[in-house]
């Protein structure tokens, strides 16, 4: 059983040329060859993250995460995955993201956190 028996496969999509990031990604891929791969997306000259979904395939889950994510609980991975194969109607299913514009209004209201404005 690989990659706690609910991925078959981690792909790590490069969206950066830094060589210190670079090469930690290499170490990653040379300690784990058969569970992880890397992607290099094609280039993109108008900018933004699409590119990063190129290599998308039907009929496969994808658990999307990015170099701003602080925590996640034990049971992440598992519950986005059995969301997902519960309901194949949904095209995404997206963690509870603090530093997120469509839930900052609900966070906020529901007393999660209170804004900050300096005195």
């Amino acid at each position: 059983m690989k990659n706690g028996g609910l991925l078959d496969e981690v792909v790590f999509a490069v969206n950066t040329e830094r060589p210190d990031a670079l090469s930690y990604l290499d170490e990653l891929l040379h300690r784990n060859p058969t569970s992880y791969r890397r992607y290099v997306p094609k280039k993109q000259y108008n900018g933004g993250y699409t590119k990063l979904w190129e290599a998308v395939e039907d009929q496969n889950i994808y658990i999307k995460m990015d170099d701003d994510i602080v925590f996640l609980e034990d049971n992440t991975i598992a519950a986005m995955v059995k969301r997902l194969v519960e309901n194949p109607q949904y095209f995404a299913v997206s963690a509870n993201s603090l530093n997120n514009p469509a839930l900052s209004w609900v966070h906020f209201s529901q007393g999660v956190y209170e804004p900050y404005f300096p005195v």
